[in-house]
């Protein structure tokens, strides 16, 4: 096969092959008859020099290597948002356009909306809500500045100036506009709530400090028949939910998020929360899926695993039969399995060093305690965070919210101040 080597224009050629020319590697450059480069070629057998046609080109791996780069880019790179309006009544209005774009009828629009339109939306209303959030943390002429504690409504509220005052639509009527859509979104019957579509809006709510709607949306999140599209009308259709699926647990994150503002908000809305998020089945079944299936499966597989070494070991010793010695081998392996697995099983499901103020009532089984350790923690940390601040002072605590917290403590198999745990009682 003949080669072509390649000069640069205005260069002259030379008829001498024995002086070495540059050679364009194969990787780089790729000889073809469109219009591009042009450059002298040298032909090595004929000894002419020839006009070629050259473009540049990446070779097999480089093309590979950069389609996957393109195609990572473009699945990673987040869709723009919408810009928002300076103005307060053109934000109302905007909330009110994005809600009525996903809340069509796909009789009539022929579609369901999809994942990524539905975050889209709820990460707008987000950055109207980030708007008067990050705008109140300068300082306002004639107000005091803004508590660390401060709601993003009230914050808000503070942080209006003459010409918001003077208009017809308020910031805080564009938030509660925001709250109020977005919870009207979660209830469509035309949108699926994902786990994203769950997350973002838990932030957004939490944002805005409105968490009363949490047990609701976690219950829709469960329960609510998940749209399927179809080709012909009505363009829609619905599977059965199950609400004690695995899929369908809230992630933990999600449910720290809202349990951090129900605190902050009441505390029946933080059992609620509680109810609605850990105490489910389908978070049980979510954490021995996460976190059991590698144990049990080595628990099951462990006899097969024994027999296996105990034969081999019973093929390299004299001192007695085969059979014999595979059996006491077996014997030997499959003890020590159990005893140190039983001692970890133990270890785990009885550790108490991260209780601070709810406990684990006497006779509560281990596997229980184990899968309801994250039930057992979110107690813990409402009832640290709505008791007193002062350890000494645990206990003292009364009224009528704090007997409902104490009260559901005994009902799930929890004990809320025991007393052999306390300060000064141990």
């Amino acid at each position: 096969m003949s080669r072509i080597r390649l000069r640069p224009l205005g260069q002259a050629c030379s008829l001498n092959t024995s002086k070495r020319t540059t050679i364009v590697s194969r990787d780089a450059l790729r000889t073809c008859q469109q219009p591009g480069n042009l450059a002298i070629g040298f032909h090595s057998e004929s000894g002419a020099c020839v006009r070629r046609i050259y473009r540049p080109t990446l070779s097999q791996r480089g093309q590979l290597f950069q389609h996957n780069r393109h195609f990572t880019s473009k699945k990673g790179e987040a869709e723009p948002l919408p810009p928002v309006p300076s103005d307060v009544a053109e934000q109302y209005s905007l909330v009110d356009s994005l809600f009525g774009e996903l809340s069509q009828d796909p009789a009539t629009s022929q579609k369901i909306p999809e994942e990524k339109e539905i975050i889209k939306v709820l990460q707008t209303y987000q950055a109207i809500a980030d708007r008067y959030t990050t705008s109140n943390e300068r300082s306002v002429p004639g107000q005091e500045p803004k508590g660390a504690s401060s709601s993003a409504t009230s914050a808000m509220l503070k942080a209006m100036n003459k010409d918001q005052q003077e208009s017809r639509v308020t910031p805080s009527d564009v938030l509660n506009n925001i709250s109020t859509k977005a919870t009207q979104l979660m209830g469509l019957p035309s949108i699926f709530i994902s786990d994203e579509v769950l997350k973002s809006y838990i932030k957004l709510q939490s944002q805005l400090n409105r968490p009363q709607n949490f047990p609701t949306i976690f219950e829709l999140y469960r329960t609510k028949p998940s749209p399927r599209p179809l080709n012909r009308a009505p363009y829609i259709t619905f599977a059965e939910p199950s609400p004690n699926a695995p899929s369908v647990a809230v992630h933990p994150d999600v449910a720290e998020i809202a349990l951090s503002a129900a605190i902050k908000h009441s505390l029946p809305l933080c059992l609620s929360v509680i109810d609605a998020t850990y105490s489910q089945t389908s978070y049980a079944r979510y954490k021995i899926i996460k976190s059991a299936i590698v144990p049990i499966a080595g628990a099951v597989a462990a006899p097969v695993a024994a027999y296996t070494l105990a034969s081999q070991f019973a093929l390299v010793q004299t001192t007695m039969d085969t059979t014999h010695a595979t059996t006491v081998a077996m014997a030997g392996i499959m003890t020590y399995i159990s005893v140190v697995g039983s001692m970890g099983y133990i270890a785990v499901t009885t550790s108490n060093d991260q209780m601070v103020r709810v406990t684990w009532a006497s006779g509560m089984p281990l596997w229980e305690r184990w899968v309801r350790e994250e039930e057992r923690a979110a107690v813990d940390k409402v009832a640290q965070a709505w008791g007193f601040r002062n350890r000494t002072r645990w206990g003292d605590e009364e009224g009528r919210e704090w007997d409902e917290l104490r009260e559901y403590a005994g009902v799930k198999g929890m004990v809320l101040d025991k007393v052999e745990f306390m300060q000064g009682m141990e």
